[in-house]
């Protein structure tokens, strides 16, 4: 803990994964000196989104910092002496016309429970990262009957992952009866129609968007400072150093924390390095994808590793 004469009001916005660690680790440093905002009363556990299940995605939001439900057009209106912007990624329609008048999207609670209402009929889904695949095989295996279709720019699923990882995806999603369709870059959205780039179009009845996110929108130096701000720090998917994931996310929460507490007492300020922790993916009950340093893991086994790391995080993200 660090004691300092004069009284600091340090300010964190946001309450994701990044927000809720940098208020953690800060109120440890600074008692009664911090607050955290949000627009939100609770803590998005995104890991659950693909379940639609609200109580899973839904956590209550606890920390020792003072917590105020608010939303905040412009944090230059905020009174603080530090800032931590925590603030997540957007949806981003890519200027693409007609895509936000009549796709659905899948990355809030709101979005859950507009999906769980869907009409009977075919579902599109437009992007094959890992939201969107993990959207599908989840679908495929609950709407019995209905037909699951995803369309993906580049030429194949999860470019993220390693070429065998993504044969093995393509094999379960298969399996489960989704249609995975790629090299098709969506240029235009009517109601009941799609157009690609290559002059072809498909036909819909219930269209979801999980092609693009806005992230990094605070450009940060080496500390993790916003460029040209001296107390003002990012972290998490809207800094420009993060990749949009969690673990880093959380890392880079703690060494905003420090860095605010390391200037205040006037000390050097730890350089944040980027570093992989690995990535996996669900697909369905009982089976996943995953890739820990050199370690390639796919099956029940994986589903389960990523079972336990959530419900570590449940029990000790406070």
């Amino acid at each position: 803990m660090y004691n300092i004469t004069a009284r600091k009001r340090i300010v964190v916005l946001g309450a994701g994964f990044a927000g809720l660690q940098a208020a953690k680790v800060l109120a440890w440093f600074f008692p009664r000196q911090v607050i955290l905002i949000d627009k939100r009363d609770y803590h998005l556990f995104t890991p659950e989104l693909h379940e639609l299940d609200e109580e899973k995605a839904k956590l209550p939001i606890k920390t020792k910092a003072e917590f105020i439900q608010k939303e905040v057009e412009d944090f230059h209106n905020l009174d603080y002496d530090y800032l931590v912007l925590a603030t997540g990624a957007k949806v981003n329609y890519c200027g693409i016309p007609g895509l936000q008048e009549n796709a659905l999207t899948f990355y809030t609670l709101e979005d859950i429970k507009k999906l769980r209402q869907v009409p009977a009929g075919e579902i599109l889904i437009i992007g094959g990262g890992a939201n969107g695949v993990e959207l599908a095989a989840h679908l495929a295996q609950k709407l019995e009957g209905e037909k699951v279709k995803i369309v993906e720019a580049s030429s194949q699923i999860l470019p993220d992952l390693d070429e065998s990882l993504r044969k093995k995806a393509q094999k379960r999603l298969q399996n489960l009866g989704v249609e995975i369709i790629c090299s098709r870059r969506l240029v235009k959205v009517e109601p009941g129609t799609v157009f690609f780039e290559n002059g072809e179009n498909l036909k819909y009845n219930n269209l979801i968007w999980t092609g693009g996110l806005m992230m990094g929108q605070y450009k940060v130096d080496e500390y993790l400072r916003v460029i040209g701000e001296n107390n003002i720090f990012a972290a998490g998917s809207c800094s420009s150093a993060n990749p949009g994931m969690i673990r880093p996310a959380m890392e880079q929460a703690k060494i905003v924390a420090q860095n605010i507490a390391r200037t205040i007492k006037g000390k050097p300020l730890i350089v944040y390095k980027k570093r992989f922790y690995g990535i996996f993916v669900t697909l369905g009950d009982y089976y996943a994808l995953g890739k820990i340093g050199r370690i390639k893991m796919s099956g029940f086994l994986t589903w389960l590793i990523k079972k336990i790391i959530k419900f570590l995080y449940k029990k000790s993200y406070v």
